[in-house]
């Protein structure tokens, strides 16, 4: 069985067995129901950033894939590289 952390460095798991594109998208939308709630905005703004590993794709797909699908908040795209 793999495991999947929540902790201060985000959502952690192994790729395809803990961590998977639909629980990602659930992940997304429970995350954006918070900020929305704690913060009291209809639509806040939220950031996706991606650094250069190969799950980083499937991650951010899911995340927008979430906000498609009627996720209140706007999106804000950020892409990480190399620095």
């Amino acid at each position: 069985m793999r495991f999947l952390r929540l902790g201060a460095a985000g959502l952690r798991g192994e790729i395809g067995t803990a961590l998977t594109y639909q629980l990602a998208i659930r992940y997304a939308s429970a995350f954006s129901t918070w900020i929305s709630e704690t913060k009291q905005k209809q639509k806040p703004l939220i950031g996706i950033a991606s650094d250069t590993r190969k799950s980083s794709e499937m991650l951010k797909s899911a995340v927008i894939s979430a906000r498609e699908a009627g996720v209140p908040w706007v999106l804000d795209p950020v892409a990480v590289g190399l620095l």
